[in-house]
Formats: structure tokens, sequence, C-alpha cells
């Protein structure tokens, strides 16, 4: 396993096209249909909300499992996965909520 199997992997998930079928992350300011083949948010990449009163579809829960995955697998080969991760996102898998303090967008509650 190489660091350009990682890059290609984080790159992979960062795809519009594939974002706009199963809605991973929150869309960049160009939207889904925007220019450019991958998803480039200024504040990096946040998943995108789920309805707590419907069941979330299963292919997106084994696709952010597979993340999850990549991302454990990549720090046991002593690699960073290149995926530009929005700091609340980092902040939300961390400690399972973001602070009071901050919100996505920049909002302070």
């Amino acid at each position: 396993v190489t660091a350009e199997f990682y890059s290609q992997l984080a790159l992979a998930l960062q795809e519009r096209e594939t974002n706009a079928a199963l809605r991973l992350w929150v869309p960049d300011a160009d939207g889904d249909d925007g220019s450019g083949a991958h998803l480039n948010p200024a504040a990096g990449l946040f998943p995108s909300p789920i309805d707590p009163a419907r069941p979330a579809p299963a292919p997106l829960l084994a696709r952010f499992a597979f993340v999850g995955r990549l991302m454990g697998k990549a720090l046991l080969d002593k690699y960073t996965l290149p995926l530009p991760l929005s700091e609340y996102a980092v902040a939300l898998a961390a400690h399972g909520r973001l602070g009071d303090d901050v919100a996505p967008g920049g909002a302070s509650g």
C-alpha cells in the first residue's frame, strides 16, 4: 500500500457525481452540478446531515464505515489520508458532537 493508493481513494471519496447520488458530504459552493469532478469546499468536507426520524440508507452507512476503516488503516501504515475534512467534522468524529460554541460555517452559538 502506498501514499498514491490513499491519495486516489481520497479523491474517489470526493467525486461530485458520487456525492450527488449518495450524499456523503455537504456539497461545496458549486453544488452537485458544479465545475470540476471533485468537491472542494473552502472549509473542508462535512458529512451531510441525516434525518433522525428516518433510517439512514445502508449504502451511506457502509460508505462512512469504509471511510473510518480507511483512515484507521492509513494511520497504521503511518500515512495521513489526504481527505480534507473540516475542523468541525473532525471534532464531531472525535467527540460525538460539536461544542456549544462552534457550529459548521463559522457561526458561533
